[in-house]
């Protein structure tokens, strides 16, 4: 008779998604923020933050976002978990102009498949007549 060959498929539980320990690391990311382009002195800035893959996953990590004036003399950060839906993640009353920048970076367990990842947005601060 000829060869035969077998084949094993190993299925996941339902709701282990994505985190499969057998090749973690292995799924690439990519993280988008968004906002506005100009805020006025003394207001906040709202930005949206999505951590994105091919397909229909939902990548699952801790998330942190951190605000910073060019400069160096403005620092906020926060962190949060990631459940795989986009966040609205707001700054406090921003008072100085200048430019700014919201850094997020994804941060993905040890175990999951998914890669870490880190999205940028600048924006500027103008005065109120501006």
């Amino acid at each position: 008779g000829s060869p035969r060959s077998s084949i094993q498929i190993q299925t996941a539980e339902p709701g282990e998604g994505g985190a499969n320990a057998s090749y973690p690391g292995t799924v690439e990311t990519s993280v988008s923020v968004e906002g506005d382009d100009r805020v006025t002195s003394g207001e906040e800035q709202t930005v949206v933050v999505e951590v994105q893959v091919a397909g229909d996953a939902r990548p699952q990590g801790r998330l942190t976002v951190v605000f910073t004036r060019q400069g160096g003399d403005y620092r906020e950060e926060r962190t949060m978990t990631y459940t795989g839906r986009p966040v609205v993640v707001r700054s406090s009353s921003l008072g100085q102009n200048g430019r700014y920048l919201a850094t997020a970076t994804f941060d993905a367990p040890d175990d999951a498949v998914w890669q870490d990842s880190q999205g940028q947005f600048a924006f500027q601060v103008v005065g109120k007549g501006s």
